[in-house]
């Protein structure tokens, strides 16, 4: 397979650290045979002197306007991205443990699919193909839509807790479960699954290979051996 891009995002506030950071960088290195460029999002926050000071290498810094959760929003336009040099691009937060191979998940045959919102023991009726944008793949600007759906609401920049009520509140994930205005092809459950619905009190599923802390608790806060193993 060629290249691929993959992108994540740091608004450099509390909730995530540069050594955040730095073990998903590292993760991606020890998990992957298959070529990429890693390219990370910082916000105005990361920005501030000192802020990125032993960021690992091979790692292309994007300065973005966007604070919170929407700094990645900088590398969603797909007419102004030029730092982009590859028809595929897998995006991941930083609460995301990688304890197997990438490289059938790069290469997995579809132009935007996404890991599963909920694990089938956990989801509720009509949430069976709802997807999660914590780990997704798009390709050849598959993701169009979703930055003109942005657009459209006026490119919101609002903070997490004040998303009640407001239009595009849950970002491109929202709109897409909401609306079903795109069709999002899934992982399979086990390759990415959710620690606080999928794995906590169960175990690693066979075959994972991510497993997404999204809301809490964050890696840092579970003493689990294989956290311990992984996440360095």
């Amino acid at each position: 397979m060629n290249k691929i891009t993959i992108a994540a995002g740091w608004s450099g506030d509390a909730l995530y650290t540069l050594d955040d950071v730095n073990k998903l960088v590292r993760g991606v290195r020890r998990n992957t045979t298959i070529p990429y460029e890693f390219v990370l999002y910082v916000g105005p926050e990361a920005q501030k002197p000192g802020k990125l000071n032993g960021l690992e290498s091979g790692v292309t810094v994007i300065e973005s306007p966007y604070s919170s959760w929407w700094v990645g929003m900088k590398g969603a336009d797909p007419d102004n991205r030029p730092w982009i040099k590859t028809d595929s691009i897998l995006s991941m937060g930083l609460d995301c443990v990688i304890v197997g191979s990438l490289d059938e998940l790069i290469t997995f045959p579809s132009n935007l699919v996404s890991m599963k919102d909920y694990p089938a023991h956990r989801c509720p009726v009509g949430r069976e193909n709802d997807c999660n944008l914590e780990v997704w793949i798009t390709r050849n600007n598959a993701d169009r839509p979703l930055w003109d759906e942005y657009v459209r609401v006026g490119k919101p920049n609002w903070n997490m807790e004040e998303r009640a009520g407001k239009e595009f509140s849950m970002c491109a994930q929202g709109w897409i479960n909401d609306t079903h205005a795109v069709h999002v092809d899934l992982f399979p459950e086990n390759w990415v699954i959710s620690y606080k619905l999928g794995v906590r009190d169960r175990g690693l599923p066979p075959d994972c290979r991510i497993v997404s802390f999204h809301g809490r608790p964050k890696p840092r806060e579970v003493d689990e051996p294989w956290i311990k193993e992984h996440w360095i």
